[in-house]
């Protein structure tokens, strides 16, 4: 890109020990999210592996859901910092984490079946009619973000009608509030990304930072609940 002039004279090009300072911050800044959101998951599924000895069903969606989430976030690492296209990783993790999700939640079998189908038409219709596999199906994670949203608030709803014990202690309460916080966030987030992204990148990547924060609060959350006392569940 050609400078801009000013006062008469086009600036020269930018000492080299400015563009390796600027290359150096922008890889610290890549290098620190991949901490942060792999380092929360691996937390989470490690916490996991120490409650291995629970055998109820829906812990042990959870854990295939942790086990996948590390996978995918060691696997999409490498190609995040070589600043490579990792979209296609994600495509597929993410229809099958929202699967799980809702095994884990434990709805009725119709209801569970119902948003099965609505979600994995909506990821199809994303991924081979809009995006395809060189984008993220933005579509897609926005509705799963929605239903999740509404499925774990109705799970915390009646948590809180029918549990006495302390919430703040209860392994139920973690995971359901862990799920609101991060898809109640995701929701609007990722939509004005995807939109922010053609009119104003700053703006944009300053909300990504945030999306990236609720994703590390969730995942501790996951954790937590996981190394409460061996009289309690992860999740129902």
């Amino acid at each position: 890109m050609r400078a801009t002039r000013t006062f008469g004279h086009a600036p020269g090009p930018a000492p080299a020990s400015e563009l390796f300072k600027a290359h150096q911050y922008l890889r610290s800044i890549d290098l620190l999210h991949v901490i942060l959101t792999t380092g929360s998951v691996y937390f989470a599924f490690i916490a996991w592996l120490f409650r291995g000895r629970r055998t109820d069903r829906s812990f042990r969606w959870l854990g295939w859901q942790l086990g996948a989430a590390v996978l995918v976030e060691s696997i999409g690492a490498v190609p995040f910092l070589k600043h490579l296209n990792n979209n296609l990783l994600y495509d597929i993790y993410l229809p099958i984490e929202f699967l799980i999700l809702l095994l884990i939640a434990d709805l009725p079998k119709r209801w569970t079946a119902v948003l099965a189908i609505f979600g994995m038409g909506i990821w199809c219709c994303d991924f081979f009619l809009i995006n395809g596999p060189d984008y993220l199906v933005v579509y897609f994670t926005i509705v799963a973000a929605v239903v999740l949203t509404g499925v774990y608030l109705q799970q915390l709803w009646t948590l809180t009608q029918t549990s006495d014990a302390e919430l703040g202690r209860d392994p139920n309460f973690l995971f359901y509030l862990s799920n609101i916080l991060y898809f109640g966030a995701a929701a609007p987030l990722i939509a004005s990304v995807n939109y922010l992204n053609q009119t104003d990148r700053h703006l944009a990547v300053a909300l990504w930072w945030i999306i990236i924060g609720f994703c590390v609060i969730r995942y501790v959350l996951v954790g937590w609940a996981c190394l409460l006392g061996p009289g309690h569940k992860a999740v129902r």
